[in-house]
């Protein structure tokens, strides 16, 4: 995707001498295309209110496009490039648009202009410009005012991505805690509709890490406590079940009681995924020997679960549990927090990957060339590993394209790794 950026020079008493859009592409990838850009102009009014006060539209073409049917126009407390969302790009904020956003982003009235600034402002965490302790604190501050069900779907798992992929270890923690407590105001609004609600209970599940909080979670799921408005329905069981079992608090007993409840495929799958979600070291090697050796015998608390035969939905669900620590179910998945269970599996990741492709079928080399990626960690032995593969000359494209895929993300976590610290440490924001 090209980037595209507001260049902007303001004089004479807040107002714009020149504007133009910047356009860049990535090195790898260097072509610059034509867009039909939206530009729109939104200012503080009553109340705070972040209201557009003026939309033009421009071709941008090439590096460097001007616009001046701007010149001479007061300076906006926010110029959204993009506006009405015309184009297929990223985008950038100038300066002072970037404070206001992060600012008033729940402010802004047109709902079109919010989904283009988080969209926006999640790009540039991705890309290492915006530390992801600020997207968490953004996430916190102003997603309670979004009203479309799947846009804070998408922003909340967002946030945890951040949390658990992109940011500072160390902050983790307090950045998931943030998350939980604002699920937990959110979903005792009586003026947000029941589906809403029920996103936001989906969040609170998932980030719940606190002893009470897990003690909370044990109670819906035993039906001694419940929220309002709200049916803990199968898929909410699941989600529950695979949370509790990848923080230790639901074992084998806890989810063969779940999977008579829901002797389903699905709830097979499931209950596959919470029993590789355990944090323990055997939990983590008998999910390991199912999926890579066909031939292994069945432990027998596996049995019932799994089957004397894997399919690739089986497979899948086995190794969400394994390298996220979570069920995989309903929409939001967990990173694991102890490393230290699942290190030993970057090396043999490496070792099984080219016997999968000579010995599988290739739906199930693909699947678990994508799903064993060693995403649960982030660092330069993983990045050592993909790239001894890659030499390595065994493998074929598809393979190829998969490691060279997870080696770009595992680049890309590190370099907001290095930015989140940076903010941590009080140095300047890359953006």
């Amino acid at each position: 995707m090209n980037t595209l950026r507001a260049q902007l020079t303001i004089i004479d008493g807040d107002r714009y001498a020149a504007v133009a859009v910047e356009q860049s592409a990535s090195p790898s990838h260097p072509t610059l295309r034509s867009h039909r850009v939206g530009i729109g102009l939104y200012d503080r009014g009553r109340g705070g209110a972040l209201v557009r006060r003026r939309h033009v539209e421009v071709d941008v073409q090439g590096a460097w496009t001007r616009v001046p049917e701007l010149v001479g126009e007061r300076a906006a407390d926010l110029l959204l490039l993009n506006d009405a969302d015309l184009t297929f790009a990223k985008i950038r904020f100038d300066p002072r648009s970037l404070e206001t956003v992060l600012e008033s982003l729940s402010r802004l009235q047109d709902p079109l202009a919010r989904a283009v600034s988080w969209a926006a402002l999640w790009d540039m965490t991705r890309d290492a410009e915006l530390p992801t302790r600020r997207f968490v604190e953004l996430v916190a501050r102003h997603a309670g005012a979004e009203r479309e069900e799947l846009l804070v779907e998408r922003i909340v798992s967002q946030a945890l991505t951040a949390a658990d992929t992109y940011g500072d270890p160390a902050n983790r923690a307090a950045a998931r805690a943030r998350l939980h407590g604002v699920a937990v105001e959110q979903i005792g609004r009586t003026d947000l509709d029941a589906d809403l609600r029920l996103s936001w209970l989906r969040m609170l599940v998932v980030t719940a890490a606190a002893p009470g909080d897990l003690e909370r979670l044990e109670a819906l799921l035993d039906g001694e406590l419940s929220v309002p408005d709200i049916s803990v329905d199968t898929d909410l069981r699941w989600l529950i079940v695979g949370h509790l079992a990848g923080e230790g608090r639901a074992g084998v007993r806890r989810i063969a009681a779940e999977v008579k409840r829901d002797p389903t495929d699905i709830g097979r799958r499931r209950a596959a995924a919470s029993l590789a979600a355990r944090p323990q070291a055997k939990a983590k090697a008998e999910a390991w020997s199912i999926i890579i050796d066909p031939e292994a015998p069945i432990p027998r608390q596996w049995a019932a679960v799994v089957g004397p035969e894997q399919s690739v939905a089986m497979m899948t669900a086995l190794m969400a549990g394994f390298g996220v620590g979570g069920a995989g179910a309903g929409g939001f998945m967990r990173r694991g927090e102890r490393p230290e269970l699942l290190q030993k599996y970057v090396a043999r990741y490496a070792e099984a990957l080219p016997g999968a492709w000579e010995r599988r079928t290739i739906d199930e080399a693909e699947v678990i060339s994508e799903l064993l990626y060693p995403r649960y960690l982030i660092g330069d032995d993983v990045v050592a590993v993909v790239d001894r593969l890659l030499d390595g000359g065994r493998l074929p494209g598809a393979a190829r394209r998969i490691l060279e895929e997870g080696r770009d993300g595992t680049l890309r976590a590190q370099r907001a790794r290095r930015a989140d610290v940076d903010a941590r440490d009080g140095r300047p924001d890359r953006s």
